[in-house]
């Protein structure tokens, strides 16, 4: 397992795992809830490196690669009824909006949501990756053909966090009743930005899942603030229900009730 310095030097050194997925593969076949397909990404390895191991996120675009949070997201999507989470139970994305925020490049917690049965799904990030997240899309589109409880209607925005330009159009969509967060919370700072993004996007029961390969005592007391702040409503959401192949130590769930 490789490790990741996460933050600026003085600040916590954090493991990010890299288990359930090939960082250094520009393409590789992934399978979303029983629809196997080509999914490409860019690695950026820096300063001579040649492999994933040893970058820093400061210095690489992370949505360029598929990380742990989203492979694990997509299980307990699959595996929905046993996480024993209402909001996770079995319909209830069931002709819902549904937003992926922070897709990256491929967009997999958006595509697991779009085979249970929402009226639309979003995923999004910054302009720079939506091609690329695109082409995945159409790639999973093409590969899933006209399986039953398919939503066809996956849109590709441009969202960047905290741009009203982006948020505006994104409001447009919405308002969405279901938001997917995967590895979004590399950086405490992370959710009161991601909040504020949110905010206009959402009505008063939506439901916020996170699902993050990162999570440390200063993410736990970050989301903790946050919710309290605003009077929200959280709860972890177990793994074990996982097949250890697809979690390790370091995933942790997360749904917040807006």
């Amino acid at each position: 397992m490789a490790m990741l310095d996460m933050f600026a030097d003085g600040d916590p050194v954090v493991e990010w795992q890299t288990s359930l997925t090939d960082k250094d593969a520009k393409e590789q076949e992934i399978e979303v809830m029983g629809v196997r397909f080509l999914m490409k990404q860019e690695p950026q390895p820096l300063d001579g490196d040649e492999t994933f191991a040893g970058l820093r996120t400061s210095t690489i675009g992370t949505g360029n690669i598929v990380w742990d949070g989203s492979m694990s997201a997509v299980k307990l999507l699959e595996a929905s009824e046993r996480t024993g989470d209402p909001a996770l139970a079995k319909g209830s994305l069931s002709g819902k909006k549904c937003l992926e925020l922070g897709s990256g490049c491929a967009g997999l917690g958006g595509l697991a949501c779009a085979l249970l049965g929402p009226a639309k799904v979003v995923v999004s990030d910054v302009a720079s990756l939506t091609p690329l997240l695109r082409a995945n899309v159409q790639s999973f589109l093409a590969a899933a053909g006209d399986r039953p409880g398919l939503c066809k209607d996956i849109e590709v925005l441009d969202l960047e966090w905290g741009k009203e330009e982006d948020m505006k159009g994104a409001a447009a969509v919405g308002p969405f009743d279901f938001v997917v967060c995967n590895d979004l919370l590399y950086g405490v700072d992370n959710i009161e930005l991601i909040g504020a993004t949110l905010e206009p996007l959402l009505h008063a029961a939506s439901v916020i899942l996170f699902v993050d390969s990162t999570f440390s005592y200063a993410t736990e007391k970050a989301i903790a603030s946050f919710v309290k702040r605003r009077e929200l409503v959280s709860r972890p959401i177990s793994t074990a229900c996982l097949d250890a192949k697809d979690r390790h130590e370091g995933i942790k769930a997360t749904v917040v009730e807006w």
